[in-house]
């Protein structure tokens, strides 16, 4: 965690308004909707909501098996009324792969453009905690402290979906 809001400090403004605080790190951010038309949407979107930023590639088979599981979570916690998205950061190599991971797999959720720079420095945040295998689902807090790096874990447990997302706002 001190990686992170150390990552934060150094790498971006800080505003007043702790709830902005991933908005404001987004800025710039050449962040889409999937299935919103495939123009940029603003950070601002994301502001006050916990993010699970989904770290995987379509080469990757754990990324493809796990990706159902994550979009029977998201659909479930966000039927419930949380504040909860899911914003995909692509390892893959080339943007047609992305895309096709996009439209065969994915739910409707934000990911960041292929090529933006953003990426690069999400993913030193990864290695910083030492996770080098993918897929990875970093939690973030509102307020932009990071909450987990083992947030495919937590999906995958026998435990409740709005369960296992009250844990992550409570240990935040």
């Amino acid at each position: 965690m001190i990686f992170f809001l150390l990552f934060i400090l150094l790498s971006f403004p800080l505003i007043a308004n702790a709830e902005n605080k991933m908005a404001s790190m987004l800025s710039g951010a050449h962040l889409v909707k999937h299935g919103g038309g495939g123009g940029e949407v603003d950070a601002s979107e994301l502001a006050g909501k916990t993010l699970a930023f989904f770290f995987a590639a379509a080469w990757c088979p754990h990324s493809r098996a796990f990706t159902p599981d994550l979009r029977r979570f998201y659909r479930e916690v966000k039927e419930q009324g949380a504040k909860f998205e899911v914003v995909f950061v692509s390892l893959d190599e080339d943007e047609s792969d992305m895309q096709r991971f996009l439209a065969n797999d994915h739910d409707d959720w934000y990911y960041i453009k292929f090529g933006d720079p953003l990426i690069q420095k999400l993913d030193a945040l990864r290695h910083k905690g030492h996770v080098s295998r993918l897929p990875v689902l970093m939690i973030v807090s509102p307020s932009g402290n990071e909450v987990t790096q083992q947030g495919v874990f937590d999906v995958m447990t026998e435990k409740p979906a709005m369960q296992t997302f009250k844990d992550w706002t409570t240990s935040a």
